[in-house]
Parts: structure tokens; C-alpha cells; sequence
């Protein structure tokens, strides 16, 4: 089964004009962030973003920032994620034999 993060947010009401955002993600491991990378820049309309890239048992932490061609805003507050382990495929192929 593959897993996935939506992330939702809310343009920023006043300022320059937004050119894009910068959606960041960074794996969590006991409770630690490591460092945050830049995964997706969506276009300065959308407010959404679906990470389809997860893996299923690991923690990911994101944040996103508004940019345009002043430079980049501080991250929002980051939000953290638990990716569930899924349950396995049953087996196949089941045959009983009579002895």
C-alpha cells in the first residue's frame, strides 16, 4: 500500500506578492529532527501539497515558506508525521493436498 502526506496552509494576507513556496521535509528518528531539504516549490496559488514519496514506519517533520523576488520568509511552524507501518498482502497460491 503506498502512503502519503497531504499538506495544507494558508497564504500569507499581506507582503509582496508570493512567487512560490518552498515545502521542506526533514526524517524525524527518536524524537530528533534531522535537517530540513527542499522537496517541492509549488506555484504561488496553491495552498496544498501531496508527498507521495513516504515510506511506510518513518517519522517526517515538513514546514513551508512564501518566496518571491525579495528573498525567502521564515518557515512556518513545522508540523510532524507518523507514517503507519501497513498490514502485510495474504498469502497465495493456498493448496491442500489429501494424504
Amino acid at each position: 500500500m503506498a502512503h502519503q502526506v497531504t499538506l495544507n496552509w494558508v497564504a500569507p494576507a499581506t507582503g509582496d506578492p508570493v512567487a512560490t513556496y518552498d515545502v521542506k521535509r526533514a526524517q524525524v528518528v527518536g524524537g530528533v529532527v534531522g535537517a530540513f531539504a527542499s522537496i517541492a516549490n509549488p506555484e504561488p496559488s496553491a495552498t496544498t501539497y501531496v508527498d507521495t514519496t513516504v515510506v511506510a514506519g518513518l517519522a517526517y517533520a515538513y514546514e513551508v515558506s512564501s518566496v518571491n523576488a525579495n528573498g525567502e520568509s521564515a518557515p512556518c511552524t513545522a508540523v510532524q508525521v507518523l507514517i503507519p507501518l501497513a498490514t502485510p498482502q495474504p498469502p497465495t497460491g493456498l493448496v491442500g493436498t489429501p494424504s
